[in-house]
């Protein structure tokens, strides 16, 4: 057996032999999402930052559009993007999904953030739309 052949086979028979990481949720745990408006009163050139974050069991397993919805007074200035944070400490495993979006303003006046579906493996929850002011762009 050459070299190569005999690490590969090592490597394998230690794969073979390691412990199974399972990671059941804790009991009582649930899913929960959030919406953050940033900021809520904004220029009329200048962009809001929607950040929707699931966390829990199933926030690993948490979907968003693909498409972003118009808000009122509000457009989408692309797609979402996502970013996943899994973490242990102190023993105990934990999930965190963000979905984030810029919109931009349509105009001057009252504008609202849509209310977003977020599908988790259990069911769908539906955020609340956010109401933002639009001012006139500073010069």
């Amino acid at each position: 057996m050459t070299g190569g052949r005999r690490l590969r086979a090592a490597a394998c028979a230690l794969l073979a032999s390691a412990p199974i990481l399972a990671v059941a949720p804790a009991r009582g745990a649930e899913t929960n999402v959030q919406v953050e408006v940033s900021p809520r009163r904004v220029a009329a050139n200048e962009p809001v930052h929607v950040t929707i974050r699931v966390t829990g069991p199933g926030a690993n397993d948490a979907r968003v559009g693909p498409r972003p919805p118009k808000g009122k007074n509000l457009l989408p200035s692309g797609f979402f993007s996502t970013a996943t944070q899994m973490s242990w400490v102190n023993g105990r495993f934990s999930t965190q999904r963000e979905f984030s979006i810029d919109y931009l303003p349509a105009g001057v006046g009252e504008a609202q953030v849509p209310s977003f579906t977020v599908r988790l493996p259990d069911r769908e929850v539906r955020t609340e739309p956010v109401a933002v002011t639009v001012v006139e762009a500073r010069q």
